[in-house]
């Protein structure tokens, strides 16, 4: 999470813009939604064999984890960016943890 926030620095404005821009054309949302599931569909598994590292119940679906892991990076980079001593390096990895650890 860190490397991407200081390497992209100008990613996460450019994200919010991309974002309000296809609020208002759904062409876009669908592209943008068509690039979020690519991702998705790449981070499942990687998911779904953490949680079955970790004990994880059935609570959440590997999917609905993925979606939360995706959300929690992409705030951290961005409150990351507006206040950096708020993010400590390590707070997504510890962040995650303590997801699957209340799902276990």
């Amino acid at each position: 999470m860190v490397q991407v926030a200081e390497r992209d620095r100008e990613f996460p404005s450019l994200a919010a813009e991309f974002w309000l821009y296809a609020t208002r054309h759904p062409e876009a949302m669908e592209l943008i939604s068509a690039k979020l599931a690519e991702q998705m569909r790449g981070l499942e598994p990687l998911i779904a064999a953490a949680m079955e590292r970790s004990g994880a119940r059935a609570e959440l679906s590997a999917g609905e984890m993925t979606v939360l892991a995706l959300v929690l990076f992409d705030g951290l980079v961005r409150q990351r960016r507006i206040d950096p001593a708020a993010v400590p390096d390590d707070l997504f990895a510890r962040a995650l943890r303590a997801l699957f650890a209340t799902t276990a």
